[in-house]
């Protein structure tokens, strides 16, 4: 049944955790969830940090087809399914930055991590969603207090985390499953609509190189296209993308 969740107070990473109920048979849908994490992960290899029950801390086990495994989909989906859930729990517009930041009031209040895995029990897609929600101002580091939000201090009222993971079960369902019954479009089409990203100057650092262009467009693929100042075009398919300051 989508949306069994298997609650635990500690791990070390509830996608490590969700991996191995994977492998165990676990159904599609299920999702680990924990009040705190002391190995969290970001993209890249990044720490993802929070003080214990502030965040939303969420694995799911999905089942994709062999096609869509490895597809940049899985991650824009469920970005897609973030925001959405996000907003409507806070009433605030919910935006996001390719491939899988989610912001609130132009600040990072959530990101994806997908992971795939091979088991006893098939292939998996370990979607890992990290939200802020009950953060106040002191619970960032001064540094982070430009670039980071919770969805309480946005909606300026207390926000519960099991209300987020509510309005996540319900998207996530809705979209991953309208993902694999009719193809990526729907979900280039939800992506559009709450993108932040396409039109504007963006800072993009790969394991190969760094360039400043605009963003242009999503491809069939889900990889960005940036325009350089002297009309050349690259597709990202794997980098960091910031959006520039001023733009």
């Amino acid at each position: 049944m989508w949306g069994k969740v298997i609650r635990y107070a500690e791990v070390t990473s509830t996608n490590d955790l969700a991996r191995d109920h994977a492998r165990r048979g676990e159904s599609e849908g299920s999702v680990v969830v924990a009040r705190y994490q002391t190995a969290g992960r970001g993209r890249r290899g990044r720490c993802w940090e929070a003080p214990s029950g502030t965040s939303l801390l969420a694995s799911y086990v999905l089942r994709p087809p062999a096609y869509l495994a490895h597809s940049a989909w899985i991650t824009l989906a469920s970005g897609v399914a973030a925001a959405r859930a996000a907003g409507s729990v806070s009433g605030r517009p919910v935006r996001l930055k390719w491939p899988n930041d989610v912001l609130l009031d132009g600040k990072k209040v959530g990101g994806i991590l997908t992971e795939v895995h091979a088991g006893n029990g098939g292939n998996a897609a370990i979607v890992g969603v990290g939200i802020n929600v009950a953060q106040q101002a002191d619970d960032f580091p001064p540094e982070l207090l430009p670039l980071a939000t919770s969805l309480s201090l946005g909606a300026g009222h207390a926000v519960a985390l099991d209300d987020v993971l509510a309005a996540l079960n319900r998207e996530l369902e809705e979209i991953y499953t309208g993902l694999v019954r009719g193809g990526h479009d729907v979900v280039q089409r939800a992506w559009r609509q709450l993108d932040d990203t396409l039109g504007r100057q963006v800072h993009v650092e790969s394991a190969h190189e760094v360039f400043d262009g605009q963003a242009t467009d999503l491809d069939d693929q889900g990889a960005l296209w940036v325009q350089l100042e002297d009309g050349e075009a690259r597709r990202v398919v794997a980098a960091d993308v910031s959006i520039c300051l001023g733009d």
